[in-house]
């Protein structure tokens, strides 16, 4: 008498597959809102950028004020503190490191780092 071969996954395998897919998916669902803010917070500074908003006499509570107000127009949360902005005799150049971070699970979090910079001439 022959046996026949099992064909398929197992039981186990299974539920190793499902969990990896749970877990991708929360750490798109993480991922994805950071990466989206970011890419608005880029889009802000280019429309200050075109715009001229930022002058040479404009001051540094001043530059502070208009990416506050922007940020909060565009309903984004992410912190001023780490703004930097540096002055020369021709430019203005604001240096913005920030990280945002997610909870994925339990004890596990995701920290995604972002750094823009962006340079006016005076």
């Amino acid at each position: 008498m022959m046996m026949k071969r099992q064909r398929g996954l197992s039981m186990p395998s299974i539920l190793v597959i499902i969990l990896v897919v749970i877990v991708a998916a929360r750490v798109g669902i993480a991922l994805f809102p950071m990466y989206f803010d970011d890419r608005m917070l880029q889009q802000v500074l280019e429309t200050i950028e075109k715009n001229g908003d930022i002058e040479g006499k404009s001051t540094n509570r001043e530059i502070r004020n208009l990416l506050e107000e922007r940020l909060r127009f565009n309903n984004l949360n992410i912190p001023l503190e780490t703004l930097e902005i540096d002055r020369t005799r021709d430019t203005i150049t604001l240096r913005w490191p920030y990280e945002r971070r997610d909870n994925v699970m339990s004890n596990i979090d995701l920290v995604t780092r972002f750094q823009h910079e962006v340079v006016f001439e005076r």
